[in-house]
């Protein structure tokens, strides 16, 4: 008879030792670190040119999904809120809910289609099974090796039926910290505070994701017409209520016209997975969000950060009920160069208009009349550069999970970091002691920082928590960036001499509009796809940055690409009020 294979869900479950050579992982996210060899399902959507299919299947599952919570809900708190009431709540926590529910749930179907012999042993004891308060704790849950995607992971293979033989585990939910500062938070958020609640001012930024020192100058210049809101420290006053049995086992009666086998699988997780800011805490979070919160805003201006706290959240769906205006900002990079499910249903279909760093969306696109090109609100003001030595490389990271299935297709981090890994070996004989590399704030569990002290013990490391990006620049002649993200849009509107590198892959997935942009970039010789030739390049560049860079030719393609991706503004404050405030 054929041994079984153990199939490892999650990462600290053990591997029995008369399985260790016969083992797979469902995914990279069971990987202990990076360097971690084991056996690892090929997931269903990596390396696929277009994901369209899929985000389409989403975003319908969604809307569906919306439009029967907002009746069900509105029986079981007796209110007659709008659809776009709910709407503007469900989607935050729905949109990341349902594509890692996705993710899971075919994770499971490939398993099963590809491997015949099979012991799925470790998986959580529905007693242990743990329902999250705010709709914002997927987010937070999903950055820490915690157990709330292995229990999605769970219910779907109860629900499937495909093997009876568990083993009970638990884990604890660890409380997650808030990255900042207390000092300067309590100051910002008393200052803020004051000027909101008493001195009713009619333009309202929250989580705008602006500066704040830029924000505090539109305040006084605007003459308090405008200002910003800082909620996070109210998330924590919510009153926690215990589960209502009740009250969750109505949510077993809601059926969805035109679903399928993953629709029911998904509406039955609802009954414990589904956060209490829906049903236990609803009625507690719009009371404090009365209470505590301006009550007569003429417009609100904001990002996709407001997701990350329901009091925000509730507050601004009842004034963008009561007609009041609700205008998003652009907050960081990605945006118009990868195709973004959240972007049209988080930000473009909710705003009354959504301000860009620049570009527009093409006419044949729904909703493009919305997009007003605007300036970049994240800038680097670097005043002198002279006499600068540091080669300075900036990576990235991000969580073990991927919170949307798009990260598979343009962005697999198991494939970002190998090909990090070869670049670093040959980037460091070249540099030598000015090489630095710079770390994300958050590792996620994938043990970077230990990797490269064990592997290069001479590489010289540079962690945000000791300097800043603004300090660590000023130090460098040059910046290597291997990530089509923010940072290099920081760089280039402050024209800092700036390469870039990533893969072909990546390269391919970017939108068809904005693909001749990033090919100036390489006919300039800013950006590279293959090792060799970016080795060769930087021997050239190394023996004079600045000439390279502030070539006539190359600085036009620059600015080119500035004014469509991180158009620079002169002064940021006045062009603020001039756009909400007057």
């Amino acid at each position: 008879m054929k041994k079984k294979i153990f199939v490892k869900l999650f990462e600290k479950v053990a591997i029995p030792k008369s399985y260790e050579g016969s083992s797979i992982n469902i995914a990279d996210f069971c990987k202990s670190s990076l360097y971690d060899q084991s056996e690892t399902l090929d997931h269903f959507l990596k390396n696929k040119p277009n994901l369209d299919e899929h985000n389409n299947y989403i975003e319908n599952q969604v809307n569906l999904i919306t439009k029967a919570l907002s009746g069900h809900l509105n029986d079981i708190h007796d209110v007659h809120y709008s659809y776009d009431f709910w709407s503007f709540i469900l989607k935050g926590w729905l949109c990341f809910y349902v594509n890692r529910f996705y993710d899971n749930y075919f994770l499971i179907e490939e398993l099963d289609k590809n491997y015949k012999n099979l012991w799925v042993a470790s998986v959580l004891n529905p007693n242990s099974f743990h329902t999250v308060v705010h709709s914002s704790d997927l987010i937070k849950l999903n950055q820490t090796n915690n157990h709330f995607d292995f229990q999605i992971l769970s219910q779907i293979i109860f629900h499937k039926k495909v093997n009876n033989d568990f083993t009970n585990v638990d884990f604890s939910i660890e409380k997650i910290p808030l990255n900042y500062s207390k000092l300067k938070h309590l100051f910002y958020s008393l200052f803020f505070y004051f000027f909101t609640r008493f001195l009713n001012s009619k333009v309202i930024f929250i989580y705008s994701f602006i500066n704040k020192l830029d924000l505090i100058k539109l305040s006084i210049k605007s003459r308090l017409k405008g200002i910003l809101l800082i909620t996070s420290h109210l998330h924590n006053k919510i009153d926690v209520n215990a589960i209502d049995y009740d009250m969750r086992y109505r949510l077993i009666d809601l059926k969805i016209t035109g679903g399928d086998s993953f629709t029911e699988c998904l509406l039955k997780s609802f009954y414990i997975n589904m956060p209490k800011s829906f049903l236990e805490n609803f009625k507690n979070i719009l009371q404090l969000a009365e209470k505590k919160l301006p009550q007569n805003p003429q417009r609100i201006v904001t990002s996709q950060g407001l997701y990350l706290c329901d009091i925000s959240t509730f507050w601004a769906a009842i004034h963008k009920m009561n007609g009041v205006d609700i205008d998003f900002l652009q907050h960081g990079g990605c945006y118009n160069t990868f195709d973004s499910l959240l972007f049209k249903l988080l930000e473009l279909q909710p705003c009354t208009m959504f301000f860009s760093w620049g570009w527009k969306l093409s006419k044949n696109t729904c909703l493009s009349t919305k997009v007003i090109p605007f300036y970049i609100t994240k800038s680097l003001e670097i005043n002198t550069r002279k006499n600068k030595s540091n080669i300075l490389f900036v990576s990235t990271c991000f969580p073990k999970r991927p919170l949307t299935i798009s990260f598979h297709n343009y962005f697999n981090l198991q494939d970002y970091f190998n090909i990090q890994f070869e670049l670093i070996k040959r980037l460091l004989p070249l540099f030598n002691k000015s090489f630095f590399l710079r770390l994300y704030p958050l590792d996620y569990g994938w043990k970077i920082e230990e990797y490269y002290k064990r592997n290069y013990p001479n590489l010289q490391l540079e962690f945000p928590s000791h300097i800043s990006l603004h300090k660590s620049i000023s130090r460098s002649k040059l910046v290597i960036i291997d990530h089509c993200m923010t940072t290099m849009l920081e760089t280039f509107s402050a024209n800092i001499p700036t390469v870039l590198f990533w893969s072909k892959t990546v390269h391919e997935t970017i939108l068809e509009d904005s693909k001749p942009f990033f090919d100036e970039l390489k006919n300039a010789k800013i950006l590279f796809h293959d090792i060799d030739e970016l080795i060769i390049a930087l021997n050239h560049i190394n023996k004079d940055v600045d000439t390279w860079w502030f070539n006539k030719d190359r600085q036009q393609i620059v600015n080119s690409f500035c004014n469509q991706f991180a158009k620079k503004s002169n002064n940021l404050s006045n062009d603020l009020i001039q756009m909400f405030c007057n």
